[in-house]
């Protein structure tokens, strides 16, 4: 029996085709945000089901301290928000596209940002996953900085 091809997730920006996102995984959308002059301007991202959330983030830009990836770019730390209900994305309410929490990361080359990775996940109650922030303090001792848990059994 010959099985379909499963849908591959849009590959917005290059490089090599995502592998499909399930619409139950924890993670459902991850971006890439670069500087460009006074914003953070899209550079790639896997949508999975979210193809409308895509055709609006792909013409989307960020200022400094403005939405989560602006936030981690002007705080020069990992944010994690842990609930986007009352945040707009890609100008939407992100309940809108079934995303409850989003975890930017900003990325340096010394002093240098270079970009913004901004991970979002879905509904909490149908996913289990976590993600964990921690932060070197004292140059030996990690402390928990902040976290998204989806149920865990």
């Amino acid at each position: 029996m010959m099985r379909a091809p499963a849908a591959r997730a849009p590959n917005v920006g290059g490089g090599r085709p995502a592998r499909p996102l399930d619409a139950q995984a924890f993670v459902q959308v991850v971006e890439v945000w670069v500087p460009d002059k006074a914003v953070l301007r899209h550079h790639s991202g896997a949508y999975g089901t979210h193809q409308e959330f895509a055709r609006h983030s792909v013409s989307s830009t960020y200022q400094r301290g403005v939405g989560l990836p602006g936030t981690a770019w002007a705080s020069g730390r990992v944010v994690v928000w842990q609930d986007l209900r009352h945040h707009l994305v890609s100008g939407q309410p992100a309940q809108t596209y079934g995303l409850d929490a989003g975890i930017a990361v900003p990325i340096y080359c010394g002093e240098a940002l270079t970009s913004v990775l901004t991970i979002l996940c879905g509904n909490r109650r149908h996913a289990g996953g976590c993600i964990e922030v921690w932060e070197v303090q004292e140059e030996t001792r990690l402390v928990h900085a902040g976290a998204y848990y989806g149920p865990l059994d």
